[in-house]
């Protein structure tokens, strides 16, 4: 990310508007590339071959890197450090949570999905408010952002359960382990962006 927004704002000083024109070419490639690679690795890790997985996992990392990499062009540093720290602590939090608990978190994933689903069933209906009420509309776009953002973490702590469990019957080997590694990766950038997305919103009601 950082490579390719050093690239890009050299080139945009000479090359002007060719140079956003390629950098948003590249942003929709690699936002459908992200999306296809998603299936081609949970397939994948029904395979036995360790490589038919660490090949299309280390392609959605290079495109997420470019997907990020408008973040780092686009935003000031000091904003994608203060992300990146939230990011992890919240992360670490419910790593601690997760494996140091005694019973069953199997119940975390329907909640977060209901969470999630839940979100998406309401914001089919908030375009409505968007012509009877933008104040209220507003209200509910945060209260949908945040419900997605919580189911999020949700199905973060059972992945890492999950994943605790699967170490503990001793089968965490070969496309497990990199689909697990992949898995955890995923969340993490999730929740980076929602941090970034947070943080750059209240950033713009304070000037």
């Amino acid at each position: 990310a950082f490579i390719l927004a050093f690239i890009f704002d050299n080139w945009a000083r000479t090359g002007g508007e060719q140079a956003l024109n390629t950098l948003f070419g590249l942003m929709i490639i690699s936002s459908i590339g992200v999306v296809i690679l998603s299936f081609v690795i949970s397939f994948s890790m029904r395979k036995s071959s360790v490589k038919s997985t660490l090949i299309p996992i280390i392609i959605y990392c290079v495109l997420m890197g470019v997907m990020l990499s408008t973040f780092v062009l686009f935003l000031d540093w000091r904003l994608l450090g203060g992300a990146f720290l939230a990011t992890s602590l919240i992360f670490g939090i419910m790593s601690l949570i997760s494996l140091l608990s005694k019973g069953n978190l199997s119940g975390l994933a329907v909640v977060g999905m209901g969470l999630i689903f839940g979100s998406m069933i309401i914001s089919l209906f908030t375009w409505f408010l968007s012509i009877i009420s933008p104040a209220t509309f507003e209200t509910f776009y945060w209260i949908i952002t945040f419900m997605m953002f919580a189911g999020m973490m949700f199905i973060t702590m059972w992945d890492i359960y999950r994943i605790k469990k699967i170490a503990e019957e001793g089968e965490l080997h070969g496309n497990v382990s990199l689909y697990c590694a992949f898995q955890l990766y995923v969340d993490f950038i999730y929740i980076f962006i929602r941090m970034v997305y947070f943080l750059a919103a209240f950033a713009g009601r304070n000037r």
